[in-house]
């Protein structure tokens, strides 16, 4: 009797790596942007739209087999989980101090962190086989809703000329807006290394590219709704302009839920959390395949909820988070990306000589 493959299928795949990088870009999206941009911003969303597609073509199915790239790719990978994970901390007071804000007034944040450190540390510990069928089970829910959402939201686009450039492009504002979104892009390459390690088959170069598209169209989507619906005027002022544009869209008929918007927080918190637990996950299998104790999956996904548990505690304010955002983790995506795109150019063209010769052989 022969046992079900406990791989990943592709659509596994790119299931998994649009919550991986979608957990990024929530509640605070399109606020910096906007900031820095003002409404040439939707150039720099473009550009970064881009530099993910890039980021994904230039990525083998798999690693060169060199003993130093591959060492010179699990330093990278370290550096980038570090930015990751203080990124994923941001998210999480982002989205404690958003549900205390509108929905529970009273409640201490250590109880709101708990449960949700909890879930998603007791999800992260389990075979890699459970984290991959959540995935596949939830991101196509949240998807489709999310489609249904945005539908009902284009009625209240009131600002379409905002969703264009304006004639006079300042490059320098694109440029830093483009910076600001940095930590949206670091995912794209530390997911698509994770993963491709439990990929049923190697995954093509149209696998690869799936993910960060779908993950960033729905990010555009985002980026258009609020932006079409509250202006970028109004929508500087407002600390999570993606709860606002929410609030608009009203379920008159509905008996129990009239805001649509309780119901949406709800399916993206689920989201955040999937995509926290695809990011302990991918850390976890790494850890794995270093120290092959059992334990080491439940070790790690212990470790790494609570330090996120005590970093999100103990961050006094959206605003302190918001500002070690800007200020700091940026920069450091932006290291991080530089170096990995170096060592993937060194990797394409190691690929090239070595096909070029193997042409020759022939």
């Amino acid at each position: 009797m022969t046992t079900a493959d406990s791989r990943m299928s592709r659509v596994g795949f790119v299931l998994a790596a649009t919550a991986s990088i979608v957990a990024e870009g929530l509640f605070v999206w399109p606020l910096h942007v906007v900031v820095a941009a003002g409404q040439n911003a939707i150039l720099a969303v473009g550009i970064t739209g881009g530099w993910t597609v890039a980021i994904a073509l230039a990525h083998p199915a798999a690693l060169p087999s060199v003993p130093r790239l591959r060492h010179a790719f699990r330093v990278l990978d370290i550096l980038g989980w570090m930015v990751l994970g203080t990124v994923d901390t941001v998210m999480i007071v982002s989205l404690m101090a958003m549900l205390k804000t509108f929905y529970f007034f009273e409640t201490p944040l250590w109880a709101l962190l708990l449960p949700f450190c909890a879930v998603v540390g007791w999800a992260a510990a389990k075979p890699r086989a459970t984290v991959n069928r959540l995935a596949t089970f939830w991101v196509p829910i949240l998807f489709v809703g999310s489609l249904i959402v945005a539908l009902m939201a284009m009625s209240h686009i009131h600002y379409p000329r905002t969703l264009l450039p304006n004639q006079a492009v300042d490059g320098k504002a694109v440029v830093q807006a483009t910076a600001v979104m940095a930590y949206m892009v670091a995912p794209v390459g530390l997911t698509l290394r994770g993963l491709a390690t439990s990929v049923q088959t190697p995954p093509t170069t149209a696998v690869r590219l799936w993910g960060p598209l779908l993950a960033w169209s729905f990010l555009l989507a985002l980026y258009l709704l609020v932006v079409g619906t509250l202006g970028p005027n109004a929508l500087i002022h407002l600390r999570w302009p993606i709860v606002f544009m929410l609030d608009q869209i009203t379920l008159d008929s509905a008996f129990f839920i009239s805001r649509v918007g309780i119901a949406v927080i709800f399916g993206w918190t689920l989201g955040i959390a999937l995509g926290l637990i695809i990011h302990v996950d991918l850390i976890g299998e790494s850890a794995q395949t270093q120290w092959t104790h059992p334990a080491t999956r439940g070790v790690v996904a212990g470790s790494v909820t609570c330090l996120w548990f005590f970093a999100a505690l103990f961050t006094t304010t959206p605003a302190t988070a918001s500002r070690l955002l800007l200020s700091w983790l940026d920069p450091a995506a932006i290291g991080y990306l530089g170096i990995e795109a170096a060592l993937l150019f060194i990797v394409a063209i190691i690929r090239r000589t070595h096909t070029s010769k193997a042409k020759e052989s022939d």
